[in-house]
């Protein structure tokens, strides 16, 4: 019986969003009132199940999190379209179907590049100074698609003054990115470079073929040719630089680049140290096993962390081993504790996420998983480090 509820909400639900689509383009149907109370109802209806999928969202796993996060606060923008839509085609208003395409992309493209950013952020422990340049590039990225959004209301305005100031504003914008590129230390992406190359210069021809003196428009367009002549110069051989410096620097990673690798080792051996992981919130028993960890990388890993989490448990645990570097080619012996209470699932893992520098100032993410045959732990998986760059982990700086 229960089944059979939950099945008739969803569908009612799916209703309601179908109809907050469909009743706006029925007004040569539906009478304005019976319209109108339906999109009421509707639109209640939908707000209702958006509530439910953001309460699920909110347990569900990281990996299974991508869609909901996604298509969480889309609901605003639906409502805003059904808003807009039904007073559109309903009323005799200024309101046009130019003005409902501005007013919905003004709430679509902020929401979605919002939750693109939280959905980056979630999905890995990123250091302090990395969530700050996430917040700003999400802020610049809000900024520039809106004033796109104003270029556009001023094209169906046929405003060549409100064109023109908001046209100039992308432009610059899109030159200080790719200035930004070329100038910068970071790995340039070379498909958004030449995007933004692309639509630079295709605003740039639009904006001289409205100027309305063909005089001052002749003047502009051989400027307009010379300076982004030098531009394209420019960025080639700063490119052509900076590729090379890429790949020296990337080489000096790589001989200096560290991997831990735990293994279970085949005969007993002294520990020199202890750690615990919990495999659940309030353990009672512990079930302990002898583990080596090995340095196989080219170089020093050092300012070790780790977050140990366990598919049973939802809570995750985060410390320092006691042995804070381990220098290439060594290798320690030492006991990790497994706190249980009763009985651990057959057939379960858990997983260790290593963070660590080398000696020129990188950062690496590693993730161990372990394999557990009850309380016996049969298996150790180990992945090889990811690069995360350059900055340290604000929570390695204190150690």
């Amino acid at each position: 019986m229960k089944n059979v509820f939950s099945i008739f909400l969803k569908v009612i639900f799916k209703i309601a969003t179908i109809m907050l689509v469909v009743i706006p383009f029925l007004n040569r149907i539906i009478p304005i009132n019976i319209a109108l109370a339906l999109g009421i109802v509707s639109a209640i209806l939908f707000v209702v199940e958006s509530v439910i999928l953001i309460n699920e969202h909110k347990k569900r796993p990281v990996e299974l999190k991508t869609i909901d996060t996604l298509t969480r606060g889309f609901s605003f923008v639906v409502i805003v379209f059904f808003v807009c839509a039904f007073i559109a085609n309903y009323f005799n208003t200024w309101l046009s179907w130019w003005w409902v395409v501005a007013i919905t992309s003004a709430f679509l493209v902020p929401i979605f590049i919002i939750n693109i950013n939280e959905l980056n952020k979630s999905n890995g422990q990123l250091p302090e100074e990395r969530k700050k340049a996430s917040e700003y590039r999400t802020l610049k990225l809000i900024l520039f698609y809106l004033l796109l959004d104003s270029f556009y209301i001023a094209l169906f305005m046929k405003s060549i003054y409100f064109q023109f100031i908001t046209g100039f504003l992308c432009i610059v914008i899109v030159l200080i990115n790719v200035s930004s590129a070329v100038i910068s230390n970071t790995h340039i992406n070379k498909s958004l470079l030449i995007h933004d190359f692309v639509f630079g210069i295709s605003l740039t021809v639009y904006l001289i073929y409205i100027i309305p003196n063909d005089s001052l428009q002749n003047i502009i367009l051989i400027i307009v040719s010379a300076l982004f002549g030098g531009l394209m110069t420019l960025v080639g051989v700063a490119w052509t630089i900076k590729d090379s410096q890429i790949k020296t620097d990337e080489s000096k990673r790589l001989e200096h680049m560290p991997f831990l690798q735990l293994e279970i080792p085949a005969e007993s051996i002294p520990a020199v140290f202890e750690i615990n992981l919990p495999m659940c919130s309030e353990p009672t028993e512990t079930a302990y096993r002898k583990i080596t960890v090995k340095n196989l990388g080219n170089g020093t890993a050092s300012n070790i962390t780790y977050i140990w989490e366990y598919e049973h448990n939802n809570n995750k645990a985060f410390d320092y081993p006691p042995i804070n570097a381990i220098m290439h080619g060594d290798s320690y012996n030492f006991i990790i504790n497994f706190d249980y209470n009763g009985t651990i699932p057959n057939q379960s893992k858990g997983k260790i996420n290593f963070e660590y520098n080398d000696l020129l100032g990188h950062t690496y993410n590693q993730t161990v998983y372990f394999y557990f045959d009850g309380s016996y732990l049969t298996r150790i998986e180990n992945n090889p480090p990811k690069f995360m760059g350059y900055l340290g982990y604000t929570r390695t700086n204190n150690n």
